[in-house]
């Protein structure tokens, strides 16, 4: 029995080959004969694996805490859709551990004018290559909302290049969405 971060989606093996995954509150238990495990804990968005050896006797629970090392990690979630109607927005979700900033910006092949464009993360409007602050921890789902302005013509594209920077401000990872084409009205695909 043990107990792991709450909402990081860890697995965790035994030596043995038994693998458990935990509980919304972070437990988890294997029912073992008394002798030694090494208990890996892998696969925990932004977390690094460990591994811990942990000493079973009959007849009694042996407890084990495993601190997880926090791990810089970006996953994109939900990108650009193929096609968005000028004057309509289209959403992008983000899943963020250990991130101290990200700017937004468009790359070397969107056609579409920065001008014709507003970004925004959740509520609060950012303009394009600026830095600004991650939220702490681990968050996922972090909502970016692009809008089109009306204007724009059919045909434009707009392709993000996400740049995040960790925690520690050493490693830095660029995540690309799109491209996304400007059309008078969308043809349904997604």
């Amino acid at each position: 029995t043990g107990t792991l971060p709450d909402g990081s989606g860890p697995t965790v093996t035994t030596d043995g080959g038994l693998q458990s995954t935990y509980a919304i509150d972070g437990s988890f238990s294997f029912d073992v004969q008394a002798d030694s495990y090494d208990l890996t804990v892998g696969e925990a968005f932004g977390y690094q694996n460990d591994t811990v050896t942990v000493n079973a006797t009959d007849g009694d629970v042996t407890g084990e805490t495993i601190s997880l090392d926090d791990q810089f990690d970006v996953r994109l979630a939900a990108g650009q859709p193929e096609e968005v109607v000028a004057g309509g927005s289209m959403p992008i979700s983000v899943d963020l551990a250990h991130v101290e900033s990200f700017r937004v910006n468009l790359t070397e092949s969107a056609t579409v004018n920065r001008s014709n464009l507003t970004v925004a993360v959740g509520q609060q409007p950012i303009e394009l290559n600026e830095s600004v602050p991650a939220p702490a921890g681990v968050t996922t789902n972090v909502p970016l909302t692009v809008v089109v302005d009306e204007g724009v013509p059919s045909g434009e594209t707009i392709e993000l290049e996400h740049t995040f920077a960790s925690a520690n401000g050493n490693e830095t990872v660029p995540v690309t969405t799109g491209p996304t084409t400007v059309v008078e009205e969308t043809t349904g695909v997604a």
